[in-house]
């Protein structure tokens, strides 16, 4: 469990910090849709395990 968090959070800090090289059609004003997908579920992914971890903290 511990281990698949740990790896899944290495990857997407990677793929957080290749963003600039990854998604060259931002340099020309568009943004490819697969960058928003991926953004979207980063965003998702902290959200829900934020309120996951605060859950589990009150009803241990």
């Amino acid at each position: 469990g511990e281990l698949v968090a740990v790896g899944l959070s290495g990857l997407a800090g990677a793929v957080l910090f290749l963003v600039p090289w990854l998604d060259r059609p931002a340099r020309a004003g568009r943004s490819h849709w697969l960058v928003w997908v991926f953004g979207l579920l980063g965003v998702g992914y902290v959200v829900v395990m934020t309120v996951y971890a605060l859950w589990i903290g009150r009803h241990p």
